[in-house]
């Protein structure tokens, strides 16, 4: 898979360990929206990313939704969350991703991005130079120009299945 290998592959966001990357020196969460913290169909946190989600504030860190979607879709679930916002990121260009971090005055090296595209947030935390996991879209809905994506997707992740644990990182 080269140059578009995710760093780590999860079932869920929920199953990536926070306090492991607190010890890594993460202060920064970078998470994509649809379908990575909130099912494209319901519009709503399932309870144990809702659960994760309050913790991470609990625990210090910074968060921002960085969001191919424009503000007035993201921007509900930000506030929710006490989150910041970056919409239309453009992602995987790191523009996006490089802002999210100046705006919370932080380093790509205390950044961690979450999303459940390769091609959009795997692929742009690479050319941003962060620390990076891959989450199972959350539902098969997608926007319309999704289908041809998931395809190559599922072509460059064959054979490597998302863990339902966390390994730690090496710091």
């Amino acid at each position: 898979m080269g140059i578009i290998a995710p760093q780590r592959y999860v079932t869920s966001i929920d199953v990536v360990d926070l306090d492991d990357l607190k010890r890594c020196g993460v202060r920064g969460l970078l998470l994509d929206r649809d379908n990575t913290v909130i099912p494209r169909t319901t519009g709503v946190a399932p309870r144990e990313v809702d659960a994760w989600m309050r913790r991470a504030r609990e625990l210090g860190f910074k968060v921002c939704f960085v969001s191919n979607n424009d503000y007035e879709r993201v921007e509900p679930t930000a506030r929710l969350f006490e989150a910041s916002l970056v919409a239309k990121a453009h992602k995987p260009r790191p523009g996006g991703l490089l802002q999210a971090a100046r705006d919370m005055g932080l380093t790509p090296q205390e950044c961690f991005v979450i999303g459940d595209q390769l091609y959009t947030d795997i692929f742009g935390a690479k050319l941003a130079h962060m620390r990076h996991a891959l989450v199972v879209p959350q539902c098969s809905q997608d926007l319309w120009y999704s289908p041809p994506m998931r395809a190559m997707e599922h072509m460059l992740l064959h054979g490597l299945k998302p863990a339902s644990t966390w390994e730690p990182l090496a710091c």
